[in-house]
């Protein structure tokens, strides 16, 4: 962000002086302040209903301006009992607006700020509804970015509600308010990928919930660090700190869940929201039986093939360190940030092709494919680990007969670490069949773990 303009925000932020009326609605107070924003209580002359009216600080040129009604449409359609209904967008006077429902109650970041944690069924609770939120937005195929504390509601009946879907695209996409090679959002909540500008998907909202649960049953997020790039780097290259080594009351299962939701790779999280829900339900029934959580720890030639970017960063901030200790300033890590590149050998994201995706590590592995059935049913014969290594790379084998035993031959064998090969083939695989097959194993793995 510039110094203009976050200078401007500034200056926007701690005014007192409204207009009396924005296109129809009637202004009657202010209900909250952020750095980017403000959310005016706000009444619809002419359907004569409350709204929140949430007026973006910053000018928007005719990119940004189109970018915003683009995502004010998509959030508008997610019509969900868990998700802040959006009714209209607009500018007034060159900014941008949302009016949306009125919710009253309190945002979950206030809720943390009074109790400094929520039990592990309250947790739950709120995860759950939370999660439905999403499931609804993956399914018409909208990102909300940033999934926090700030961005959750709870009204007086304890429904939870998640507001601001896509006002981070909207903003990143601002060139006033983040140049090339910037990433936008909140980090102690932001997924590696999204850290490292790299494309998204609804896996990567799925990380940001499961970094809100972290927070909300620990009472401080999974990592946290004076400076912005080294809660990005842990994000990145550290193991989450075990949650029942801090809340030994909460359940196995739901640990378990949490962190599965925070793997460093998108492919060893739950491959949808819908999991997720079926996932988090069984808490209850099942809470002493922990899921399958993959480990891979990222290293740091990984770190630098995978993101050029964070990588500079990485050699110029130890730089920066060893030079000059603690005494440089510490840039705000609680609201949304852009963090800005630094230094001209870093190619910036936005210009730069996306880094390509490492080879999964069960590629390292694969057998030449096998032909037929029976060499399928020979390998599921030795009912050991070497089976499911061997059986693992034919879900992707070129006829479908193979793919297909080889899946059921994975479900049979009862062994987790398949778990999460069988989840990609259940979304990735190249047909329907192989499809239905790999998802039948992974519910028979379901109900093994179970």
């Amino acid at each position: 962000m510039s110094q203009g303009v976050l200078l401007e925000s500034r200056a926007m932020a701690m005014t007192t002086e409204w207009p009396t009326e924005i296109d129809g609605y009637r202004i009657d107070g202010v209900l909250g302040r952020g750095s980017t924003a403000v959310v005016l209580r706000a009444h619809d002359l002419e359907l004569d209903r409350p709204v929140a009216l949430k007026l973006l600080f910053a000018d928007l040129d005719d990119d940004a301006r189109a970018r915003f009604a683009l995502e004010a449409r998509a959030a508008s359609r997610l019509a969900h009992p868990n998700v802040v209904q959006v009714f209209a967008a607009g500018t007034h006077q060159g900014r941008a607006y949302l009016a949306q429902e009125l919710i009253d109650g309190l945002p979950v970041s206030a809720i943390l700020e009074a109790r400094g944690t929520l039990s592990p069924d309250s947790a739950l609770d709120l995860g759950l509804q939370i999660a439905r939120a999403l499931s609804a937005a993956e399914e018409a195929g909208v990102l909300h970015r940033d999934v926090k504390p700030d961005n959750m509601l709870v009204d007086d009946d304890g429904r939870a509600k998640l507001a601001d879907f896509g006002l981070a695209r909207i903003m990143s996409a601002q060139g006033r308010l983040t140049a090339d090679g910037t990433t936008l959002g909140t980090p102690h909540y932001m997924s590696p990928e999204q850290g490292e500008g790299r494309p998204l998907d609804a896996r990567s909202d799925q990380y940001a919930l499961g970094a809100t649960l972290y927070h909300l049953l620990t009472g401080t997020p999974p990592f946290d660090a004076e400076h912005v790039l080294a809660i990005l780097l842990a994000h990145r290259e550290s193991e989450v700190p075990p949650i029942r080594d801090r809340v030994p009351e909460c359940s196995p299962r739901l640990a378990s869940i949490v962190e599965r939701m925070l793997a460093k790779s998108p492919e060893h999280r739950f491959v949808s929201f819908e999991a997720v829900i079926e996932a988090l339900e069984s808490v209850s029934e099942l809470p002493e039986t922990p899921v399958h959580v993959p480990r891979r720890r990222a290293t740091l030639e990984a770190l630098r093939r995978d993101s050029p970017l964070i990588a500079g960063a990485m050699t110029l901030a130890s730089a920066l360190v060893l030079t000059f200790g603690q005494r440089g300033p510490v840039a705000p890590v609680s609201a949304p940030i852009a963090i800005e590149t630094v230094a001209a050998p870093i190619a910036p994201v936005p210009v730069a092709p996306p880094p390509a995706e490492p080879e999964p590590v069960k590629a390292e592995i694969a057998k030449p494919p096998l032909s037929s059935k029976p060499d399928v049913a020979a390998l599921a014969a030795r009912g050991d680990h070497s089976a499911v290594a061997a059986l693992v790379p034919l879900l992707s084998a070129t006829d479908d007969a193979t793919a297909i035993a080889a899946a059921e031959a994975l479900g049979s064998l009862g062994d987790l670490d398949a778990l999460g090969p069988l989840e990609d083939a259940a979304r990735t695989g190249r047909s329907a069949a192989v499809r239905a097959a790999a998802e039948r194993a992974r519910r028979r793995l379901w109900d093994v773990e179970d």
